[in-house]
């Protein structure tokens, strides 16, 4: 059965346009042998370009090449098709990789918004209760900038944020104090940290948004 579809597709092939290249080429054969004459008297032409064998031969000589080109043009649109359809499986593969990837860059950024609520929001034990502040400030202040700096690099994949979403999250500006405990340097942490979660968080949101 695929066997006859292919010879019928090749009959379609070689017979499409046949007679309209026939008449075409008899057409020229008609200003051939009429300017001939023109041009030198003496040569008799002997066949008659209106009569049905000239443009039957034609036609059947324009048949047959087609029928010997068919198989070369199936095979040239076949490829172009496999080439075109290739084309789209690689396309909508390198789109999954890109969801796939934006998707894993999200839920870093998220887990690590997590870490830090449980770890840095909350940390066990409060530097601000331990018996060595100084010493329990600067360890968490260590691990609040390692922290920061991790997200940091996160926010460089651009298969899911931008430079601008960097951009916001490292540079805070102007930073509100909240004065909790009586040790400026840890309010001024947990200010800097407050700040850090919230626009973590509104990158998340605009990344998941983002198309």
């Amino acid at each position: 059965m695929d066997l006859l579809r292919y010879y019928v597709r090749v009959m379609r092939v070689a017979l499409t346009h046949s007679l309209h290249a026939a008449h075409s080429v008899l057409l020229i054969l008609v200003i051939v042998i009429g300017v001939i004459p023109y041009i030198n008297p003496r040569i008799e032409i002997l066949v008659d370009p209106h009569g049905w064998a000239p443009a039957a031969l034609i036609l059947a000589g324009i048949v047959t090449v087609r029928l010997l080109l068919a198989p070369f043009w199936i095979w040239r649109e076949d490829q172009a098709q496999l080439l075109d359809l290739r084309t789209q499986l690689e396309s909508k593969s390198r789109d999954e990789q890109r969801r796939a990837a934006k998707t894993a860059a999200i839920d870093e950024i998220a887990q690590e918004i997590s870490w830090a609520v449980n770890n840095l929001v909350n940390p066990k034990p409060h530097p601000g209760n331990a018996s060595d502040p100084e010493t329990a400030i600067a360890a968490f202040d260590a691990k609040f900038n390692t922290w920061c700096a991790r997200v940091s690099k996160q926010l460089e994949s651009r298969d899911a944020f931008t430079q601008g979403d960097r951009i916001h999250f490292d540079d805070l500006g102007f930073v509100p104090v909240i004065n909790m405990w009586p040790y400026p340097k840890l309010n001024n942490l947990f200010s800097q940290l407050n700040l850090k979660i919230e626009r973590s968080r509104q990158i998340e949101q605009r990344a998941r948004e983002r198309d």
